[in-house]
């Protein structure tokens, strides 16, 4: 009996320690790290010089002086590799290491040393960082984000991160996943644009892997494109130089090279003399555009070293993308343009990233490993480094003969090392792993599509002016069309994207003009309905709404937007059964469009149907774990439980900006309470208290209250930039006059490129208010070279005589003036401070 006690104890403990093996898990820890911290953020609104990021702020201060700081960091482990994330840095990959060797197959820096490489200024070397937005680096890249840890059923180790893109309201997130018993981890990318617009479509994961002249980069393509779009030859360029290793880059200046020209989607960093490498996959349609990225080795980039690292030398990066190149402007003038994000749509794709080992180079990487067939006078030696655990069979067929079958069972911590005799690279040659097939020589992955342009496609202003609005360049866009117009009168596409750009600056009465202009040519056109429809949405005309939407659907790319649009009409109208069933439809068109099960949720609330709107929170949450809206649901469903879950949630640096995002969710829908008990939880924010005022209009005492409250509070680092919040300040200016209230949505009209609003606002106040941004504003608005623009900056010097980018400023406007004399006062001056 005790011997059978000692072997079921046995079989237990041994059933726990393999389920141990079998499980990666999390930690959350703080570790003090050497940092180099930035500060000095820049209180003038970034319009003048970068609308494109606005509300977004500048950071000026960088240190030269390392301290210690306690930083929160996230671990996923299992049995074979550690992923380190840095939440409150972007939620970047910090460094990931292959745990058989203990080498960095993600270069891990040491230090946190900050400098101004990214749009916003900071930005920090290593590790994998998440670029969204218009271009890289993001504004978000060095702040904390949202994020959220677990474990699944399956095993694996999860890290969400994620938020919002200010200027586009795009959400988006990363699932950092480590699966059990893989020698990978995936970063499962998805964006949602929640808005009725298109939105710029970028996104590239930029990793940092150790600099070295044995570094040896397999990146499948024939060709490589320079943000130019312009087309060279890869790896071996014009001068018959291989330029896929390190050490022959030494006569190159700090150089990008996106390689293009293979359906393969991957690429290997390999060193060989220690024969370990870094590996990424991807789907086919997950990254196609791969990119490196040197530093010069010349003093000029060998600088970069020390800038950004102490002891761990230099770096290079690999980069994967959702398009061939990162773009300049000038890249319009190739095949190679910017591209967009259909309204209310959907995205989402996975990327891998492992270690490799003992291959000594790379023929291919298939979806389980890394291949390479090396070729010898004595035959061909195959070389697998797996990422997963293996038990099939590996065969091998020459010439359409098998020669190998064999089974094959190891670990990703092992390399599968076979010699196949009288084998040469002519021959046909396969490789299966089970129904996997490794390699082909058969296989065809070079591409045959165009490279290059025929002519100047920047000519034609209907490109010129569509590549300007996707990046971002609304005003240019706009006058491009319009001067268009001018000569094409019926060119139905340019006054369509009229009326949007219209729409995005809050003229709504124009642009309804440029929709029916459109529709009295073609009552049919899915695109100019489906603004039409929204336009009449934001005007209370549901009825003309409706009617919009209804000839949108028709087209798919507005199906299951139009369907999702209907239900938040019928939810605004009570019928909430109707809201339920047109979201459902919504979904079967687009699976992941958050805003029909947000719908869902409503109606079930409303009807009573408890149990049924926490299974639809439950799959919101199953989509997108970070999402705020279904944690306020479950707080709405039971009162009084919840509620410091929710707020818990927000953990970004622009945590206000995501309360009002969803405040005016609901405030859109017309569900005012909702609205006001989001907004309640933000303590201090002017833009919340002007929203809290209007929404409280029907409570006097309260609405003054909180109108109060809003001017009241000071102005620096308020950067307003919603264009539904000028109908709310509209009101506030009316109940108090205030030059806050003017400057607020003088910064929204001037950022909606509605300049002459903007100024005429300003100029109402004169010289009362005693705030140096005011000044900076008006001045830009009014013309920085000319008197008036320069009187302006010269009354924010005398407000503030201490702060030196007035100083700055005053001597650029000097120079411009050829007044030489009076910029290198200023500068003088200006350098003391």
């Amino acid at each position: 009996m005790k011997a059978q006690t000692y072997f079921f104890l046995f079989v237990f403990v041994s059933i726990v320690i393999f389920s141990c093996k079998q499980q990666s898990y999390y930690e959350e820890y703080n570790e003090t790290l050497l940092t180099y911290p930035y500060s000095d953020t820049n209180a003038f609104p970034v319009i003048q010089k970068k609308n494109d990021i606005y509300p977004y702020s500048r950071i000026d201060g960088f240190s030269h002086t390392g301290e210690p700081r306690e930083w929160k960091i996230v671990k996923l482990e299992n049995e074979y590799i550690e992923v380190y994330i840095l939440p409150e840095e972007g939620g970047k990959v910090w460094g990931a290491i292959d745990k058989t060797t203990g080498k960095e197959f993600i270069y891990k820096n040491n230090v946190v040393k900050y400098r101004d490489l990214a749009m916003r200024g900071p930005w920090t070397s290593g590790g994998i960082e998440f670029n969204t937005g218009v271009i890289g680096h993001h504004p978000g890249g060095a702040a904390p984000v949202n994020y959220k840890v677990f474990t699944d059923d399956d095993g694996s180790a999860h890290c969400v991160i994620g938020g919002m893109d200010l200027p586009s309201h795009m959400q988006w997130r990363v699932d950092i996943c480590l699966p059990a018993n893989t020698a990978y981890f995936e970063t499962r990318s998805s964006w949602y644009n929640a808005t009725s617009f298109y939105q710029p479509c970028y996104y590239w994961s930029n990793a940092a892997v150790k600099a070295a002249e044995d570094l040896h980069s397999y990146f499948p393509g024939d060709h490589w494109l320079g943000h130019n779009g312009m087309s060279h030859p890869w790896p071996v360029d014009k001068q018959g130089i291989d330029r896929s290793w390190y050490i022959n880059s030494k006569d190159l200046g700090s150089s990008s090279c996106h390689i293009f020209g293979s359906i393969d989607n991957y690429y290997v960093t390999y060193y060989h003399d220690e024969d370990f490498g870094s590996g990424h996959w991807s789907e086919i349609f997950g990254t196609p555009g791969k990119k490196i990225f040197l530093w010069s080795q010349a003093r000029n980039g060998a600088i970069w070293e020390d800038l950004l690292t102490d002891t761990n030398g230099q770096y290079v990066e690999v980069q994967a993308g959702r398009m061939y190149n990162q773009n300049s402007f000038s890249s319009v003038r190739t095949p190679f343009k910017q591209t967009d994000f259909t309204p209310y749509y959907s995205d989402s794709w996975t990327e891998r990233w492992f270690p490799v080992r003992g291959t000594d180079g790379v023929t291919r990487v298939a979806e389980s490993g890394t291949i390479h067939l090396k070729f010898s006078q004595d035959g061909m030696n195959l070389l697998f480094s797996p990422i997963r655990e293996i038990d099939e069979k590996m065969m091998v067929a020459v010439n359409g003969d098998e020669i190998s079958n064999d089974l094959v069972v190891m670990k990703p911590s092992e390399t599968y090392n076979e010699e196949f005799g009288g084998i040469t690279e002519n021959d046909k040659i396969e490789v299966y792993l089970g129904t996997e097939k490794l390699y082909s020589s058969e296989d065809q992955f070079i591409l045959e599509r165009p490279d290059r342009a025929e002519g100047d496609a920047s000519d034609d202003p209907f490109i010129l002016a569509g590549e300007l609005e996707k990046r971002r360049s609304y005003e240019r866009a706009l006058e491009t069309y319009l001067e268009l117009l001018e000569n094409e009168q019926f060119h139905l596409k340019a006054l369509e994207r009229v009326a949007e750009l219209y729409a995005r600056r809050g003229e709504i009465d124009k642009a309804l003009d440029y929709t029916r202009k459109v529709l009295k040519v073609d009552t049919y056109s899915p695109g100019t309905n489906f603004i039409y429809g929204n336009l009449q949405k934001i005007k209370g005309n549901l009825t003309d709404a409706k009617d919009g939407f209804r000839w949108a659907m028709r087209s798919l790319e507005y199906h299951s937007a139009s369907l999702q649009l209907l239900s938040e009409i019928s939810l605004m109208e009570g019928n909430l059964e109707i809201a339920q069933d047109l979201a459902e439809r919504s979904l079967t068109y687009n699976s992941l469009n958050l805003n029909s099960y947000k719908i869902q949720a409503i109606a079930q609330r409303k009807l009573g149907n408890h149990r049924y709107a926490e299974e639809i929170l439950r799959a919101i949450l199953e989509i997108d774990p970070l999402d705020h809206f279904a944690l306020f649901e479950r707080y709405l469903l039971n009162p009084g439980v919840g509620l410091t879950t929710f707020n818990n949630s927000f953990k970004n640096e622009m945590a206000r900006e995501e309360y009002l995002e969803l405040g005016l969710f609901y405030a859109n829908l017309d569900l005012h309470d909702e609205a006001i008990g989001v907004l309640e939880q933000v303590p201090d924010y002017p833009a919340i208290h002007y929203w809290l005022a209007w929404l409280n209009q029907g409570d006097k005492e309260k609405s003054q209250g909180y109108l109060e409250t809003a001017l009241e509070a000071s102005p620096e680092f308020v950067f307003p930039y919603r264009t539904e919040t000028l109908e709310v300040l509209d009101w506030a200016s009316k109940q108090v006059p205030s030059w806050k209230t003017d400057y607020y949505a003088a910064l929204i009209l001037w950022n909606r490129g509605r300049n002459e609003e903007a100024l005429g606002l300003l100029e109402k106040w004169d010289e009362e208010p005693q705030f140096v941004p005011f000044y900076y504003a008006r001045a830009c608005l009014k013309g920085l070279y000319d008197d008036a623009g320069l009187a302006d900056m010269q009354k924010a010097l005398a407000i503030d005589p201490d702060q030196w980018r007035i100083y700055r400023e005053l001597a650029d406007i000097y120079n411009r003036r050829n007044d030489l004399q009076s910029a290198l006062e200023i500068a003088e001056k200006g350098h003391q401070k």
